[in-house]
């Protein structure tokens, strides 16, 4: 059972850019790729969550991301790796399949796969990795490990994003991201 389908604020905000005039600024088939991109990845995630047995209480799509309440029976382990992989392997087999015929949402794709895979919390890789080592360790070495993991994985990212703006002047956009991320771990 799916309860509340939502759009998000981001969305609708979106959609009144665009409504004003917002097309002239920005190229309306990169936006809608990147949207088309965010939608089919949460679409793996809901999918994946009904295979499970989930009843998902409310379900709420942005720009960036969705966000699933789940209610009924807690998940295993194994179907939160199960709905965290769902995300990502979802991007990658459309990236894949898509490729030669739409470049643009193929790459958005690939690349919110790849980002999602990273150990940051909040993110799909960060739940996989602590939902397996839970299943091994218990989670309070889940969490101790994680929480060193994802602090290392955003400096990693925010360097990364230092050397590409200072090496070819490109790349603000992964600053920016991996400066709000720094400081949320550090929050």
């Amino acid at each position: 059972m799916i309860g509340k389908l939502k759009i998000g604020f981001g969305i609708w905000l979106f959609l009144i850019f665009i409504l004003f005039g917002g097309y002239r600024i920005i190229d309306l088939s990169v936006a809608l790729s990147w949207i088309s991109a965010v939608f089919l990845h949460e679409m793996g995630h809901l999918f994946a969550a009904r295979l499970c047995g989930a009843d998902i209480k409310s379900f709420t799509l942005d720009v960036v991301g969705a966000k699933m309440t789940l209610c009924g029976k807690l998940l295993s382990y194994k179907e939160e790796i199960l709905i965290a992989a769902a995300g990502p392997l979802t991007n990658l087999i459309t990236a894949g399949l898509l490729s030669s015929s739409f470049g643009e949402f193929s790459s958005f794709s690939m690349m919110l796969a790849i980002l999602n895979l990273f150990p940051v919390f909040g993110f799909d890789g960060y739940r996989i990795l602590f939902s397996f080592i839970s299943l091994f360790f218990g989670n309070e070495i889940a969490a101790s490990l994680m929480k060193k993991l994802s602090f290392f994985a955003i400096i990693i990212i925010w360097l990364l994003a230092v050397y590409l703006l200072l090496r070819f002047g490109a790349g603000f956009s992964a600053f920016i991201l991996a400066c709000s991320l720094f400081s949320s771990a550090i929050v």
